[in-house]
């Protein structure tokens, strides 16, 4: 075989090598051009987390700090902007969106701080009647939500909803559990402060089905306050409604020798405590306690009147009282001073009052229907001249309820006699 043979096999396989090469390193080329576009594969069980990316699991993470300071945080998160540091989605099947489990001697489940006017904790319900934030507590007597002030901060500060005058906080009660409770300072501070938006309502109760109250208040310490409501503008500083059977709006109950319910009012000229009636039912109710005690005790300031009343547009009484014993006082009126027990500015009217006509060529009539006793006395005037004809006595019958007007002689015709009467006792 000629050299110039030799060289020629020689080249061509060369040639076939070169282009065998550069085949593989095209398709090298594009198997890493065809890579680069495949997403790269998320982390799931036992694969690192990957930041940027979706982590999927089927079981639970739980991230650890064992270091030896003590008081480390096991897991931070920060949020851009106005976006939440840690965001949690609850499952299909009513499962919560985040759980924090708290130490074993006394550990918070989660604790938040706000940074400046921000929520420490912030609740939105999800759909149209979610609840934003839910609190249970440990049995058996652990607190659902526990609120603490600082400074003059509240411990639980609740905001009216725009729609429908929707309450800032609502509370529940289940069986004859309260809704809400609420226990004073002892430095004078108030169980419960209730503050309304627009119309909202700064706090309202409903009780539970069987007589449960919808809020209770009981103070602490000294002369702290159950309840205590500061009404702004024309709003109420604490407004009850009663339920539908014969449920009290309000219902105070004093301890030692404190008033059940106390108000205050306003700068001007506001009414320490007002109260509605609904249908026929009184505004303001007092029942006395057991050892002879007031039902509503009223104590005016300066010139002002213990208690007042305006009567109705028709024909309504400004103050009523009624007994239903017959020993009892519908109204009384004492003064131990030495002063007016009663004064009356105005004409006064009384039901055990009235005339009597005598006719001509008669003596004497008797009035019926007038409830007497032995201890009853009737006054009696003529009201006309009548030709010397005057009263000579009245004569009570109380077996009868009736009592007879004597006159000293008979009118003469055509004249009649009027007499007045006037039953006291």
């Amino acid at each position: 075989m000629s050299s110039n043979h030799a060289e020629g096999q020689t080249k061509s396989a060369r040639s076939r090598r070169e282009l065998l090469a550069g085949a593989a390193g095209a398709l090298g080329a594009m198997a890493v051009t065809s890579l680069a576009k495949v997403p790269s594969a998320q982390a799931s069980n036992g694969d690192p987390v990957i930041l940027g990316q979706a982590n999927n699991e089927t079981t639970a993470t739980t991230i650890t700090n064992s270091g030896g300071g003590g008081n480390d945080t096991g897991f931070s998160a920060g949020g851009a902007g106005a976006e939440a540091g840690v965001a949690g989605s609850g499952g299909g099947n009513s499962g919560p969106g985040l759980v924090g489990r708290g130490g074993l001697t006394n550990g918070r489940g989660v604790l938040a701080f706000g940074t400046g006017i921000g929520e420490g904790v912030a609740g939105f319900g999800g759909g149209t009647s979610g609840t934003g934030v839910v609190g249970q507590g440990g049995s058996p007597n652990g607190l659902g939500v526990d609120g603490r002030g600082t400074g003059t901060g509240p411990g639980v500060r609740g905001t009216g909803g725009s729609f429908n005058n929707a309450p800032g906080v609502v509370g529940q009660g289940t069986g004859t559990e309260p809704g809400v409770t609420g226990f004073g300072g002892i430095g004078n501070g108030a169980g419960v402060v209730g503050q309304g938006v627009g119309a909202g309502t700064g706090v309202q109760g409903t009780g539970g089905p069987d007589s449960g109250r919808g809020v209770v208040g009981q103070g602490a310490g000294t002369d702290a306050n159950g309840v205590e409501g500061f009404g702004a503008g024309f709003g109420s500083g604490v407004g009850g409604f009663g339920g539908p059977n014969n449920g009290q709006g309000v219902f105070g109950q004093g301890g030692g020798a404190g008033a059940g319910v106390l108000g205050f009012a306003g700068a001007t000229d506001g009414p320490g405590v007002k109260g509605f009636g609904a249908g026929t039912g009184p505004g303001v109710e007092g029942t006395g306690g057991t050892n002879n005690g007031h039902g509503v005790f009223g104590q005016g300031a300066g010139t002002g009147a213990g208690v007042r009343g305006v009567g109705g547009e028709t024909n309504g009484a400004g103050v009523h009282g009624l007994s239903l014993l017959s020993n009892g006082l519908g109204i009384l009126a004492e003064n131990t001073g030495g002063g007016n027990a009663l004064q009356v500015l105005g004409p006064a009217l009384f039901s055990r009052s009235g005339k009597v006509t005598i006719p001509s060529g008669a003596k004497k009539a008797t009035v019926t229907g007038i409830t007497l006793t032995s201890a009853s006395l009737v006054l009696a005037t003529m009201q006309n001249v009548a030709g010397g004809v005057l009263v000579k006595a009245v004569v009570p019958n109380p077996a009868s309820s009736s009592f007879t007007v004597n006159l000293n002689k008979a009118p003469v015709a055509p004249a009649t006699a009027t007499v007045g009467w006037f039953v006291v006792n």
